[in-house]
């Protein structure tokens, strides 16, 4: 509401690697892709799916949404980041939040 679109992006990030790490049982300087990747693969402590495919595609989407939807707004200043875009992308990690509730 404010018109901090990058912070809000990048708070909502904030959230899901606090609760990954968290519910991962990572350290504090455990962040980014490497976090969702070691956290969601298969034998991780925070694998989802039934199948090993499954388990890939799920570390997959917790690793991309970092690298692709994260990264801009943490490392740059993003002109681009307008209300539409940064309500779909906390709407993104609010259904990756809810993915691992509903599996935990």
């Amino acid at each position: 509401e404010d018109g901090h679109y990058q912070s809000a992006v990048r708070t909502a990030f904030v959230v899901l690697e606090e609760r990954v790490r968290a519910e991962g049982g990572f350290r504090e300087s455990d962040h980014g892709a490497d976090l969702m990747t070691e956290a969601f693969r298969a034998g991780g402590p925070l694998a989802i799916g039934e199948t090993e495919a499954e388990k890939e595609g799920t570390m997959l989407l917790y690793r991309s949404a970092v690298m692709a939807l994260r990264n801009p707004v943490s490392h740059r200043v993003v002109d681009e980041i307008d209300e539409d875009y940064a309500r779909d992308v906390i709407h993104t990690v609010n259904l990756l939040l809810r993915i691992m509730n509903r599996e935990s």
